[in-house]
């Protein structure tokens, strides 16, 4: 007997099995029509259009009153609107996030930009991409997409991608860095001014570790805005200055963020500013550099 209903169960998975793989292949028709189409290959606007879609192909396009459409199609009229061929966008970096520029960036871990990877793929997809090219992501967080678009796990557009950025020598990204060195994007960019000015002493924001990793965060008070000026402050301290060592103290900057230091130093200087920067600079009386 219970070799009979293990039978049974047996049986009946079986036929659930094959009923769920049938269901899955078979194929949906689906029939978009709309008010407009635009033939791209044309030039040109066709009026009251319908477009025919079996499975994941479109097989027809045409006029409305002329298509003879299958019994088992689901009509989805759009009324009004108008229809265009999938988009395609060359140079993407769907893992990155406009919210976390600068500064903040530091905060984000490689499997956080993943997910925000995720997020803009399906946002990708609803604005019309059918295809994209993701042309570089920190550290290859963007390898996991594709595969996972394809496998239908996550709604996204087909995208080829280079994990690491396309660099050329000399060129655009064409840094060759120590692993640490790259998670250090603010210093680094500092560095480069400090070298190219031959100055000793760099003040830049850094990146918090622990135990030789990087936790993620920010060590101490950014160098930037008004953190600019407990900063200088830390660095003169270390040195046995402050701000009455100095007869004179002259900064320069093109950059409406750095307005707390220009107003504490002697001789602040605006470069190429922009209207709010000048307007204060203006009316404070300060030099203005242009070229």
């Amino acid at each position: 007997m219970r070799q009979i209903f293990h039978t049974f169960v047996i049986l009946c998975l079986c036929t659930l099995a094959a009923a769920a793989q049938e269901s899955a292949t078979k194929t949906q028709t689906i029939a978009l029509k709309a008010a407009h189409l635009v033939d791209v290959q044309a030039g040109r606007i066709l009026n009251d259009q319908t477009v025919l879609i079996v499975g994941d192909r479109i097989e027809q396009v045409g006029p409305s009153n002329e298509m003879e459409l299958p019994s088992e199609a689901h009509v989805i009229d759009l009324g009004n609107a108008t229809l265009l061929p999938g988009l395609i966008d060359c140079h993407v970096h769907l893992t990155a996030d406009p919210r976390y520029a600068g500064l903040r960036g530091l905060t984000l871990s490689i499997p956080r930009q993943t997910l925000i990877g995720a997020r803009n793929a399906r946002l990708t997809l609803e604005a019309g991409f059918t295809t994209v090219r993701n042309v570089g992501a920190e550290g290859y967080s963007d390898v996991a997409l594709p595969g996972s678009i394809e496998a239908g796990g996550i709604p996204g557009p087909p995208m080829p991608v280079s994990g690491s950025l396309p660099r050329m020598t000399r060129g655009h990204c064409g840094v060759k860095l120590p692993a640490a060195e790259l998670h250090q994007p603010a210093r680094l960019a500092a560095a480069r001014l400090a070298r190219a000015f031959a100055t000793d002493s760099l003040v830049a924001t850094e990146p918090e570790q622990h135990d030789g990793e990087f936790a993620g965060g920010v060590a101490g008070v950014p160098s930037c805005r008004e953190g600019k000026i407990p900063r200088l402050e830390q660095w003169m301290a270390e040195r046995g200055w402050n701000w009455d060592s100095f007869e004179d103290s002259v900064f320069y900057s093109d950059s409406l963020n750095d307005l707390p230091l220009l107003c504490k130093v002697k001789q602040p200087v605006a470069v190429k500013p922009d209207a709010t920067l000048r307007a204060h600079a203006e009316q404070n009386g300060w030099p203005i550099l242009e070229w």
